[in-house]
């Protein structure tokens, strides 16, 4: 076994010796090479190498196999977490809705009609929500069929003009151009009177509403000087002058004309108000979604509401006012009699004039003092209007940022879902990285048995060139493990990271 072996030419290659790996020696040509047991050696550290990394690999892909199983308990955890908060969400409106209907002392009935009401408006508005996305799928159907046949129509109109000739083409094409740009200038001329009218229907909403200002001024200007002018007069109103004007009835012409200029502002109010929500309702169908169009409803309602009240109010001043007109001329009438019987019983004529005036201060108190009353009524009902709108601003604030708060949420649900789709891909790509490398693994054990069964057979051996060969398959195994379970070790921190 350890006879040299003597070799022609000069070779520089590495050979072994006691003193380690070496190169050629230069001065005989003589190859010295190892025995038996220094291969035994190398392929026992090898092979104890190569365990402990098929060791390693095993205990990545159990890890790996825990992570999975811990990342699906987590998914389902994470449901059923949503679905709970989701839950305790709709407890709490519940809770906020009695809590709001306590304090303002409303009966269990109510809220009960309420509910009712609300259900049947969500049942109306599922089923229209159903068979607009029933139309809606109709009509994709019938917008698919309509494309369709328009390619159909396309091909046909190619092949025909395939099988024009070049003069009919030329003309074809210049046909073609001439529409394009008759085309580009229709659109713009479509865009210019969009434009046109969009700012007509600025200016006439900035028409209407200065009109409306200056009928609010006007009214509110005459109204106050109806009120300082009856004033002015019923301060400088005596005794003998306040029944004459009792007993004259020239003023109420002019109360008449006055009433029917209000009346006639009022009407004139009531139609800009039907142009400005004409508008209004342009508007909502142009920009608004169907949610926010639903609560711009709610409030309109309450505006028509409070709206009603003034009107009912604005009857209740105007019987006030026939009231008191029909007792003005019960008075007069009263007096009128008063005076024919004082004609007849003259001496007693001073005592019944004593009873007379008496009577009207007494009205004049009386009078006063219950006008006072309905204007506290009046303000006490203004503020209470004023508060509901406080409250409905504070509640449209809050709806707002509840609705950014929910927009939020679907955000991260989609990150979620983009996240859990990341994760199903590395999984694919790790099962089919685990399937490689037990591949592989089978392969490396089939060639150490390989091996197992070469050094059995290393005695027999006449050269070196095949010992050679065995290590540099040995190297380039333990290369490509490494490099492979560098690439297990990335892979595995990326998972863990995502």
């Amino acid at each position: 076994m350890n006879r040299p072996m003597t070799m022609k030419g000069n070779l520089n290659r590495p050979v072994t010796g006691i003193g380690g790996l070496k190169t050629g020696y230069g001065g005989s040509n003589a190859r010295v090479y190892q025995d038996k047991n220094f291969f035994i050696g190398e392929f026992k550290q090898r092979i104890t190498l190569i365990t402990q990394e098929i060791e390693k690999l095993n205990a990545d892909v159990e890890l790996m196999s825990k992570e999975e199983d811990n990342y699906m308990n987590y998914e389902k955890r994470a449901d059923d977490i949503t679905k709970d908060v989701n839950k305790l969400q709709d407890e709490l409106g519940d809770y906020n809705t009695m809590f709001e209907a306590i304090q303002k002392d409303r009966d269990i009935d109510d809220l009960v009609k309420d509910s009712e009401a609300l259900n049947v408006k969500n049942d109306l508005l599922q089923s229209a929500v159903n068979e607009a996305f029933v139309e809606s799928q109709k009509n994709e159907n019938m917008l698919k069929d309509i494309n369709r046949l328009i390619e159909e129509e396309n091909m046909k109109i190619n092949q025909l003009i395939s099988t024009l000739g070049d003069d009919l083409k030329s003309e074809y094409d210049n046909l073609r151009n001439k529409q394009g740009d008759d085309e580009k200038e229709l659109l713009k001329l479509q865009k210019q009177t969009d434009d046109l009218k969009n700012k007509y229907q600025q200016l006439a909403m900035k028409k209407a509403i200065e009109i409306l200002v200056k009928i609010e001024l006007a009214k509110q200007a005459i109204s106050n000087e109806e009120q300082s002018t009856l004033r002015s007069q019923v301060e400088s109103i005596d005794a003998n002058k306040e029944k004459e004007m009792l007993l004259n009835q020239e003023d109420n012409v002019e109360i008449s004309t006055m009433e029917r200029k209000i009346q006639e502002l009022q009407e004139s109010i009531t139609k800009f108000k039907n142009v400005l929500q004409q508008q209004q309702d342009f508007d909502d169908s142009q920009n608004y979604s169907a949610e926010k169009r639903e609560k711009i409803q709610d409030l309109i309602k309450r505006d028509s509401e409070i709206q009603s009240f003034l009107n009912v109010y604005d009857a209740k001043k105007s019987n006030l006012e026939l009231r008191i007109y029909e007792s003005e001329k019960n008075i007069s009438r009263i007096t009128e009699s008063i005076k024919n019987i004082t004609e007849d019983l003259y001496p007693a004529l001073d005592q019944e004039q004593f009873d007379l005036t008496s009577l009207k201060k007494e009205l004049k108190l009386m009078e006063p003092e219950e006008l006072q009353r309905e204007l506290v009524k009046t303000r006490e009902q203004k503020r209470l209007v004023e508060q509901e709108i406080a409250k409905l601003h504070e509640s449209g604030e809050k709806m707002k940022k509840e609705l950014e708060t929910f927009e939020n949420i679907e955000d991260a649900k989609r990150k979620i879902e983009e996240t859990n789709k990341r994760n199903i891909e590395n999984r694919e790509v790790l099962k089919k990285t685990r399937k490689d490398v037990k591949q592989k693994l089978d392969n490396i054990l089939a060639t150490l048995r390989e091996k197992e069964k070469i050094e059995e057979s290393v005695d027999d051996m006449d050269n070196s060139y095949e010992i050679d060969n065995l290590m540099n398959m040995v190297n380039s195994y333990h290369q490509k493990l490494a490099k492979k379970a560098e690439k297990m070790n990335i892979s595995n921190s990326a998972i863990k990271v995502a």
